[in-house]
């Protein structure tokens, strides 16, 4: 994982020459050899030239992520005080060019030297080759990089022969008996051949395939898939609610009543549906206070829909056509991943992604914000259209909060093999740049991607992870979340799920929990975009459906949700 991180370092000199960032990469390296050498003095000069470098904080962490095998490979071509000397003739145009020209010579040498003597391509790729039949070549085929770890160019295609069209096909279904997490749970070998079948029948009355068609045809026979990490080409179907909260409805003596003109009407029937259980929720009025309101869930995708409600009063049958408005997040994406407020005094913790990105130090401020809110009375975590990311941003900001990790009932079996991990690990998706940098806060986490390659075994297995339920914490949460809040980010709905003194506010979150993305490949002659994960998580939960998500305790529109929340938090001090 290292050196991938090292490769993603020298990979953005290519695309952004003579980057400062990178210069003071070198800075920081040249300062940690120094460091290690005891050369103090020297070190802080090399600090100094660092842009927005924090001495005290910072220089142990450099140490820790900084020292990988890019460098330690130019170390052995060139001294420290060489390569320093190159960086610093960044303001001469002629010079630079020599400087960029060097560093991609010697990124290309290093990979070379990678490949042939610590982490060959043979040793990395060639996953499950005699047990389940796929090979090298057809992996590479598959992947976005080529052997040399280089991303390909991928261009769209609109039509393909029947031939190229079969051999994606057979190639794929190789690819998801051989790396899917969740293939033997969804069916297995019957389940999925028969899937097979059915497509190659399809196709063998064509000629001509346009990529679209057989995207199609690939998603209407893989339907009994319900993974929704689980994709074919770029399309995807999203569940939404609707919503109406015009009416004064109650619940009284196990009967649904609806205010009409002034007169209150039993609810009958909605959509000519007597259940009507499952679309009357309890919700957050406009004034923060306890009420219900009619939610219901929809594939399509329109602003509003209508519906029927038939209603009785002293046996005066009424029938009225609501509207219902499509739940939508409008509210402004931050600045940051994270972001702490405090709104009437209560602390407001914004989570909008369960990962970090290149220069945004806000995830590990959001993993620290759990201490913020330890002693106070109330505090509110909002999870609206987070669409996940890394589970262990959660794990440790439930640890920060709790003192332990994580904090789940329920059972997780993981698909694991050694081969496949370190593919998904160390070629496609870099975390070495995701995790490296939070090695010296968390080095358990670091450790635990470590174990799960070490410990894997050269095959498929089944591993049951059962997490142990903290029951109270001190502080009374309020969680909010909506359709839009999927994957990592259930991952802390999933932990705190049972804990007294949460309480969840919003609509049902996405339900992505059932396997994970990081498995993103491409069929080589549609081009066609295919993604599933290694992982398969059963979720032992009623209140959890995959597609569906975890049902908030109460429901409440995107729009309004935390305004009506600050409301209620407010409401119960006034009655303190």
């Amino acid at each position: 994982m290292q050196d991938v991180f090292a490769l993603y370092i020298c990979d953005s000199i290519c695309v952004d020459k003579g980057d400062d960032n990178f210069l003071n990469y070198v800075y920081e390296y040249a300062a940690c050899k120094y460091l290690q050498d005891g050369d103090k003095l020297s070190a802080l000069k090399f600090i100094g030239d660092i842009n927005s470098f924090d001495v005290e904080k910072n220089i142990e962490t450099t140490c820790n992520y900084l020292n990988y095998s890019f460098f330690k490979y130019i170390n052995e071509k060139y001294t420290i005080n060489k390569i320093v000397e190159i960086s610093k003739m960044k303001n001469n145009i002629e010079y630079l060019n020599i400087f960029n020209k060097t560093l991609d010579e010697l990124r290309k040498e290093w990979i070379h030297y990678e490949l042939n003597n610590n982490c060959s391509l043979v040793d990395k790729m060639n996953i499950y080759g005699l047990e389940n039949g796929i090979t090298e070549e057809e992996l590479i085929q598959l992947s976005y990089f080529d052997k040399y770890f280089n991303l390909k160019k991928i261009n769209s295609v609109d039509k393909i022969n029947k031939d190229e069209a079969i051999y994606d096909v057979n190639l794929y279904f190789k690819l998801l008996k051989a790396t899917y997490g969740a293939y033997n749970y969804l069916g297995g070998d019957e389940q999925f051949e028969t899937a097979y079948n059915n497509i190659v029948d399809a196709l063998s009355t064509k000629e001509i395939v346009c990529t679209n068609e057989l995207e199609e045809i690939l998603r209407e026979n893989l339907k009994f898939v319900h993974d929704s990490h689980f994709t074919i080409g770029n399309s995807r179907d999203y569940n939404t609610y609707y919503f109406n909260e015009d009416y004064n409805i109650s619940y009284e003596k196990n009967n649904y009543y609806m205010e009409v003109d002034d007169k209150k009407y039993k609810i009958l029937k909605i959509n000519n549906d007597e259940n009507i259980d499952q679309y009357i929720k309890p919700s957050l009025n406009a004034n923060g206070q306890m009420s219900y309101a009619i939610y219901i869930e929809g594939k399509s995708k329109q602003f509003f829909i209508n519906r029927d409600i038939e209603l009785d009063n002293n046996n005066s049958i009424k029938y009225i056509t609501i509207k219902l408005n499509e739940d939508v997040c409008c509210f402004q994406k931050p600045n940051k991943i994270f972001e702490y407020n405090e709104l009437e005094g209560i602390p407001v913790l914004t989570i909008k992604s369960m990962s970090n990105v290149p220069l945004d130090k806000s995830a590990l401020e959001w993993i620290k914000s759990a201490n913020l809110i330890k002693d106070k009375q109330y505090a509110i975590v909002d999870l609206r259209g987070n669409s996940g990311g890394r589970g262990e941003f959660c794990d440790y900001w439930i640890e920060e909060l709790t003192g332990q990790l994580p904090v789940r009932e329920n059972s997780s079996y993981i698909i694991s093999s050694k081969q496949y991990i370190e593919i998904i690990f160390e070629i496609l998706n870099y975390p070495g740049y995701r995790y490296n940098k939070y090695s010296f806060y968390y080095p358990s986490l670091y450790e635990t991607l470590d174990e799960m390659i070490n410990e894997s075994k050269d095959k498929m297995e089944i591993k049951e992870d059962k997490k142990i339920s903290v029951e109270k914490i001190n502080t009374e949460i309020y969680v909010l979340y909506n359709k839009s809040t999927a994957s990592a980010a259930e991952c802390l709905i999933e932990a705190l799920n049972d804990v007294e003194n949460v309480t969840f506010v919003g609509t049902n979150s996405s339900g992505a929990l059932l396997s994970n993305v990081d498995g993103a490949w491409y069929l080589p002659n549609s081009h066609i975009s295919v993604n599933m994960g290694y992982n398969l998580h059963v979720i032992e939960d009623e209140n959890f459906k995959e597609g569906e998500g975890f049902e908030p305790d109460i429901w409440c529109n995107s729009k309004d949700c935390l305004e009506r929340v600050i409301k209620i938090i407010q409401e119960s001090k006034d009655g303190n």
